[in-house]
């Protein structure tokens, strides 16, 4: 059987692990399956990775198409996160960071926005990181996030703004949603009953589409 986590023997005042089996990653079969690999196991009970992503929760084995590169500048944390893939990312990604306000930096525009939705886990600090086809951003960690208001749990599509206790919030149904509001340190528990979006406008038929550009032929 495979040994998916190496016993630590006690030496002087350190550890000693003993690995049995390494996962071989140029097996086509195996580069996939590293919670199965007792080296990186061995590594990740004594640090945590620098951005991870929880494949297994989300449902899925791999990640074809999310880098990173982390720069430290004094106290603060910046991140270039980039989606080098042509499909949406849509899944929460825990940096290795605690007790920071995260904020979004949009290099195409300059756009610099704090980020209103995000909880603190024992790895670091969680966001439900959103990125179109091939798009990037900067997440930035400053400042203190003692005091700082966020949502750290929603059923909601999409958190717009959180400011006075309110928040502002999008969904994609009619339905009862829920909000946990972290505020001062004490979380509270709202929800929200939306009840007058319409129903969905169906477009049927046969449909032509035309491009008309001097770029293109007519």
């Amino acid at each position: 059987g495979v040994q998916t986590c190496a016993l630590p023997i006690s030496y002087g005042k350190g550890r000693t692990y003993v690995l049995r089996h390494v996962i071989d990653r140029r097996d086509v079969l195996e580069r996939h399956a590293s919670p199965l690999d007792p080296f990186l196991n061995t590594i990740r009970r004594h640090i945590a990775p620098d951005m991870a992503i929880d494949l297994a929760k989300e449902g899925r084995r791999e990640n074809d198409g999310l880098a990173f590169v982390h720069r430290r500048l004094g106290a603060i944390d910046i991140y270039f996160v980039t989606n080098i893939q042509d499909r949406p990312n849509r899944m929460p990604v825990t940096f290795r960071v605690r007790g920071k306000v995260p904020w979004r930096w949009d290099p195409r525009t300059g756009a610099v926005r704090r980020e209103v939705s995000y909880r603190a886990t024992e790895h670091g600090t969680q966001i439900p990181l959103r990125l179109a086809p091939y798009e990037s951003t900067f997440v930035v960690f400053r400042g203190s996030s003692r005091t700082d208001a966020h949502v750290v749990e929603t059923d909601c599509r999409d958190i717009v703004s959180v400011s006075d206790g309110a928040v502002i919030a999008m969904v994609a149904a009619n339905g009862t949603f829920g909000v946990d509001l972290s505020d001062r340190g004490q979380i509270r528990h709202r929800t929200v009953t939306v009840d007058d979006l319409p129903a969905p406008l169906v477009i049927g038929g046969t449909w032509t589409l035309t491009l008309e550009s001097d770029n293109f032929p007519r």
